[in-house]
């Protein structure tokens, strides 16, 4: 799993970046930005960044944003490559709840966000349940992976040697990847009197997922931010 993660958000017309590298070594590689029509800036071109080992690097670019586009919900996509591996922006969250929506079986949906530009996303869905092409091809891309979401059926509770706290770190990682909240990733990981490496005293991983997830894979990536100290998720 990769260890970089990406934030974003805008402040008035600046786009704000933040690229966190929670590797023990240092990484360099390359920040594509791609804007949408209605929004402009002058920094398109691929930009090559170093970060240090355990560290975060803030970046913010101004945006012009043209008088059709006012108003309106615009998508950013980014990307982030090095070494061969790419992190890139978040779930469509949008085609998500737009596919449990078109689901008979499902009345109600309550999405859970934590700014306004997030809920004024989920808001929008209401215009239309209709999913565009992107958006299918956005869920059918999520079907090939293994997902993020632990649906907390405990299943894998008694198959754990070492008794480990699996649901909750399971829902840690999705915190760190779907949400890109390191922040709130670390606040779980750091209430479970954890070892540095968890799992280390199994050679071999004897838990099934119900979900197929490798769970040993995760709960070594995402301990790793208990040692990382809290001021560096202000």
């Amino acid at each position: 799993m990769d260890k970089v993660s990406i934030k974003a958000w805008m402040e008035g017309y600046d786009l704000h970046l933040a690229l966190i590298n929670s590797d023990k070594r240092s990484i360099t590689g390359d920040l594509n930005i791609v804007l949408p029509p209605g929004l402009e800036t002058d920094h398109l071109e691929l930009v090559e960044i170093s970060l240090p080992a355990e560290s975060e690097k803030m970046m913010h670019f101004p945006v012009r944003v043209s008088k059709e586009a006012m108003g309106k919900t615009k998508p950013i996509a980014l990307d982030f490559e090095w070494d061969g591996k790419k992190k890139s922006d978040p779930i469509n969250m949008k085609a998500a709840l737009k596919w449990a929506l078109n689901d008979p079986n499902v009345h109600t949906a309550i999405p859970g966000f934590t700014t306004f530009d997030q809920m004024e996303l989920d808001l929008s869905v209401m215009e239309d349940l209709a999913l565009t092409a992107q958006e299918l091809k956005d869920l059918r891309l999520e079907t090939k992976t293994g997902g993020l979401y632990c649906q907390q059926c405990e299943q894998c509770l008694p198959h754990c040697k070492q008794g480990l706290p699996i649901p909750d770190l399971m829902r840690s990682y999705m915190y760190a990847y779907g949400y890109n909240n390191l922040e709130a990733a670390h606040e779980l990981v750091t209430s479970f009197n954890l070892p540095d490496n968890p799992c280390g005293n199994c050679r071999d991983c004897v838990v099934n997922c119900a979900k197929e997830f490798n769970v040993q894979e995760r709960i070594t990536d995402v301990s790793r931010l208990k040692n990382l100290p809290v001021d560096f998720f202000v």
